[in-house]
């Protein structure tokens, strides 16, 4: 049972402290004021004590060496559980990795453990002084230093001027609204952050509310300073750190300023293709791109703050600030890429092709290649533009070009065309693929390739607002972008010439749009980047394979990519709903990972697509996975000769058809196991990437692991309980999930 000590056995009885470092000065000034007590005893052993006093950060270890203060960190707080005695974590810097390694290792053994702890941060405008005395505080009630007596001075100070006494009833009145204010305030408080930090964490997400949202939220900060001084540090203590949340506000000010500038200067350069607008500097861009960097920086750190000010660690901040760390690691990779291809388009003469995806006829890369633009650019304006159908211009290979071996024995196509280019997920590869059939059809180079979906050609029909498609009296919009291009297929086998000429359209429309709509477009194929829905050769090329280990510490890498194709030759995944998930159960010795796919198929009356779906589903895995792997459809193992095995970008897949009929459900499991790490410490990381064209399918991810492991995670689960996390979410989000273990 814990030791349990009221304040009159404190004073009274012998208190044995054990102090992890002692050269530092805030340590020693613990060790003075300690050793004026005379119930209380300095040791060197943590086994023997009573209290534990355990100092991070101090000494500004490297990277290389948090694994052993974060090691010994962990032994104290197995002796801590083992004799029940109080644990103090003080920290220097809350901001460091390694304090927050400390702060979330010692909370998360605290969550599992009945521990009695304590977590303070070392703040470098206080006396060392005063910290020491707040600390020992902690376990010694009333505890002070004896304060010298100022000398007297000779100088004679002015005498202050009477001031008269108020009456006592007024004196009664004061007191009272004093007394309403004191006790209101928290109130007030909590009524002012409900009001304005809703907005604010929305804020975060859509950064075209921010301006209102953070002036708001400023003008309540200044008043509510005025007229309740000290309110900050009373809110700070009932768990409501108001001036981090001003730093937050300020820096999402300057965030939302920059983030506007930098979007006029690039909107600016994509009027300057289509226009003869002059073009901004690329420096200027690559500049502002930077210095939003720099502030998403500064964002994540905020936020972190706001998480570590909170009493109970409020999670949506930690998920944000996850988030913000996210956004500026993506935008940092960005840079030099976009710099390059803003200077690509405007040097010289370059040809480039636009090719638009059909992802309701699903394949690895995004979907079926329908339809591509030929667009000439001269030194940074568009010449010409010109559109083709793959459906004609495949007539013009020549030769025989051998297809992929599972392609061939699904479709028992063996010649390969450019509409097929997109069957292997390896986006890189499928870019240059693309570039290659369009110039032997073509006879004409390509210096780079833009890819996109039928899901990006009606979010920019969204932004143009309406598209005048042929002869058709009815424009194309984003209400009815679906419904038309359904009843193409339903009349009409041309429907390869419709997408044709949509894509024509919707790229003709780019000359004619104002400031506000250029801005749009940018921010729409940033998002599409960034998500993995739109790729540009140099630019964003999508998933190069097994991502490598993440830790400085031993790696566990697991690795999940679900990749559809439609293999029944019609637009049948505009009818099919797809649910993924991933089970994994980590032990000593193996980790043990199952991952089952629902499918249904439930197509319209009218619909020109079958009554089934024809389906091709790999699942790329990890190197190490052992032997022992199963696949089964509907409870039926599928024979290991059945299974199509092979590897593309450095990562091996196993692969199985299947057929999906009109109002049936189908279930999918692919079963295996890979090694686990011998070392006591390790990190496991696990990434499920989203696949192209994908949108709207649910994952749910659960991760269960021995109880008595210590863990350390970087994403906040939707349940956590000790030794189980679980996640939800859609796609086209990727997943990525990072925890470092700690064995017993």
């Amino acid at each position: 049972m814990p030791k349990l000590f009221l304040i009159p056995e404190i004073e009274s009885q012998n208190i044995q402290v054990f102090l992890n470092i002692e050269h530092h000065p805030l340590a020693i000034e613990i060790t003075n004021q300690l050793s004026n007590l005379k119930h209380v005893q300095l040791i060197k052993k943590s086994s023997d004590a009573d209290v534990t006093i355990y100092l991070v950060g101090f000494d500004s270890p490297s990277l290389s060496e948090t694994l052993s203060h974060t090691s010994d960190l962990y032994e104290h707080l197995k002796q801590v559980k083992s004799d029940h005695h109080k644990f103090i974590l003080v920290v220097k810097n809350p901001a460091s990795h390694l304090s927050r390694t400390a702060i979330t290792l010692t909370n998360q053994f605290a969550h599992n453990y009945d521990l009695n702890h304590e977590v303070f941060e070392y703040d470098h405008t206080v006396s060392t002084s005063q910290l020491a005395e707040t600390i020992i505080r902690k376990f010694i009630y009333g505890h002070s230093t004896p304060h010298q007596e100022p000398r007297s001075s000779s100088i004679k100070t002015p005498t202050a001027k009477a001031i008269p006494l108020v009456s006592k009833p007024q004196y009664m009145i004061l007191n009272t609204l004093y007394l309403i204010l004191a006790l209101a305030t928290p109130w007030l408080l909590s009524i002012l952050l409900l009001v304005f930090m809703y907005p604010l964490t929305s804020c975060l997400h859509r950064y075209s509310v921010c301006t209102s949202v953070t002036d708001v939220s400023l003008s309540a900060f200044r008043y509510t300073s005025r007229l309740s001084p000290g309110s900050s540090e009373l809110a700070t203590q009932i768990g409501l750190p108001l001036s981090q949340y001003k730093d937050l506000i300020i820096t999402l000010k300057k965030l939302d300023r920059l983030t506007t500038k930098s979007a006029k200067r690039s909107s600016a350069f994509l009027a300057s293709l289509f226009t003869t607008r002059p073009a901004p500097q690329t420096a200027e861009i690559t500049a502002s791109l930077e210095e939003t960097d720099h502030l998403l920086n500064q964002v994540q750190a905020d936020l972190r703050s706001i998480y570590l000010a909170t009493p109970n660690h409020i999670r949506s901040f930690e998920s944000l600030a996850v988030g913000a760390g996210e956004s500026r690691h993506t935008l940092s990779l960005l840079i030099p890429n976009i710099t390059s291809t803003l200077r690509n388009f405007t040097s010289g003469k370059k040809t480039y092709l636009v090719a638009l995806q059909d992802n309701w006829e699903l394949r690895g890369s995004g979907g079926l290649i329908e339809a591509f633009l030929k667009v000439d650019i001269s030194h940074g304006q568009i010449d010409q533009f010109q559109p083709f159908s793959t459906r004609d211009t495949d007539k013009l290979l020549t030769g025989t070009v051998t297809t992929p071996a599972d392609f061939q024995d699904l479709t028992d196509q063996t010649q390969w065309y450019l509409r097929d280019a997109s069957w292997d997920p390896n986006i890189s590869s499928t870019l240059t693929k693309i570039a290659w059939f369009a110039q032997k059809e073509l006879n004409q180079p390509f210096d780079g390739v833009i890819l996109v979906d039928l899901n990006t050609l009606k979010e920019l029909v969204r932004i143009i607002g309406s598209v005048q498609v042929g002869e058709s009296k009815v424009p194309v919009t984003a209400q009815n972008f679906s419904a038309i291009y359904q009843s193409q297929l339903n009349s009409s086998d041309d429907y390869n010439k419709y997408l044709t000429t949509l894509l024509s359209a919707i790229f003709a429309q780019f000359s004619n749009m104002d400031d506000l709509k250029y801005q749009k477009v940018i921010q729409l194929f940033y998002t599409q980047v960034v998500t993995g829905q739109v790729f540009i050769t140099g630019l964003a090329e999508g998933e190069k394979g097994l991502p490598e280990c993440r830790s400085f510490l031993i790696c566990s890498v697991d690795y999940a990519y679900p990749v559809s194709s439609n293999i029944t030759g019609s637009k049948t995944n505009l009818y099919l709903t797809r649910s993924h998930t991933a089970s994994v159960s980590l032990s000593d010795s193996q980790n043990t990972s199952l991952h089952t796919f629902s499918y249904r198929y439930s197509p319209e009356a009218n619909s020109w697509v079958g009554q089934n779906h024809q389906e091709y589903l790999r699942l790329y895995l990890p190197d190490d996975v052992l032997s022992d792997y199963q696949v089964s459809i509907d409870g039926v193992a599928i024979p290991k000769d059945s299974i199509h095995i092979g590897v593309s970008q450095g990562s091996k897949y196993l692969g199985v058809s299947f057929t999906v009929n009109k109002l049936q459900d189908v279930k999918v499991q692919f079963s295996y196991h890979t090694p686990m790490p011998k070392a006591s410490q390790f990190h496991y990381q696990l990434d499920i990437p989203s696949q192209p064209g994908v949108v709207g399918d649910q994952v749910k991810v659960e991760l269960n692991y021995p109880p008595t492991w210590a863990a350390l995670v970087d994403k906040v689960a939707s349940v956590a309980d000790a030794g189980r996390l679980e996640y939800n979410y859609a796609h086209p989000e990727k997943f990525q999930l990072n925890i470092d273990f700690t064995k017993p």
